[in-house]
């Protein structure tokens, strides 16, 4: 519940913001971009086994006649594991979501961009040990997740640059590249 409040004072808190700025537009209807990352860092369970990686798509929008808003889509996928004595737990995330971003400053070379992604944490997992089934259970656990996030995209050209996110999601921190079309 905490987490839902704290998501809708950030749209709300966005929402004024755009309303202050309405005569500027930094990311313009039908404009998109496709995000393609390794990720730093993890709220997921154990320990990394690779880094997480992710890739998100946008569109410029114009979403309850507010300018700068880009909708899109998200998917991640991490490895993790953890060991406990004689047994191995591995666990597999997909991360598949639906995200929304306000782009608060731009030009030529930069956006500036937060929002949140409201989606499903794909969790599967196995174990190996001993005795596989000793504890009777599985510690898969699928689940709904949102994340906020808050990033910034560097343009080397017209079509491509660098971009990194800080959030809570798949990772802390996504750096990759960036594809605007």
């Amino acid at each position: 519940m905490k987490n839902l409040l704290i998501a809708l004072a950030f749209i709300v808190a966005l929402g004024y913001t755009a309303e202050a700025q309405k005569t500027q537009t930094y990311y313009k209807v039908g404009e998109s971009n496709l995000n393609v990352g390794i990720g730093l860092g993890s709220t997921l369970v154990g320990n990394l086994d690779l880094p997480p990686i992710s890739a998100s798509y946008e569109v410029g929008s114009n979403l309850f006649n507010i300018p700068n808003v880009s909708l899109g889509g998200y998917v991640g996928f991490a490895q993790s594991s953890e060991s406990y004595f004689s047994w191995k737990w591995s666990y597999t995330h997909i991360i598949v979501g639906a995200r929304g971003s306000y782009h608060f400053y731009g030009n030529n070379l930069w956006d500036c961009y937060g929002g949140l992604m409201i989606g499903y944490n794909i969790v599967s997992s196995s174990i190996d040990g001993p005795d596989d089934d000793i504890f009777g259970y599985s510690a898969a656990g699928s689940s709904l997740t949102g994340s906020l996030h808050l990033g910034a995209r560097y343009y080397i050209s017209k079509s491509f640059g660098l971009y990194a996110e800080l959030g809570y999601g798949v990772a802390f921190l996504n750096i990759g590249a960036t594809f605007s079309m």
